[in-house]
């Protein structure tokens, strides 16, 4: 009989460029935000927005991180509703922006 070894894959290599890929989307997302906070949002603004956080909803797990996924997939859901600034959006963009630096510092 034939068995089958069943390990778990090395993410190691993987989540490294993961990370990396993170400091990207946490400055990009400070520039987003600015643009929220200060009124100059455009169609491309939110639309940047949704795309880190759709790719971040769906990553994030893998990689450990559930509140950063959580807190991305939010985003991804207001995000599908509608296109223009709220209170809420932009509390829930900080609130992401904040568990994406606190990832990024513990990293470092």
């Amino acid at each position: 009989m034939m068995r089958l070894d069943i390990t778990k894959p090395d993410l190691s290599t993987l989540k490294s460029t993961y990370l990396s890929s993170l400091a990207v989307d946490q400055d990009r997302i400070t520039g987003l935000l600015s643009e929220l906070t200060y009124g100059l949002a455009e169609p491309r603004t939110y639309k940047e927005l949704h795309r880190i956080a759709h790719a971040q909803a769906g990553n994030a797990a893998t990689f450990g991180f559930e509140r950063l996924g959580d807190a991305a997939r939010t985003i991804n859901q207001r995000l599908n509703q509608a296109h223009e600034l709220s209170a809420e959006l932009e509390a829930e963009v900080i609130a992401w922006l904040g568990e994406l630096q606190q990832i990024c510092r513990s990293y470092r």
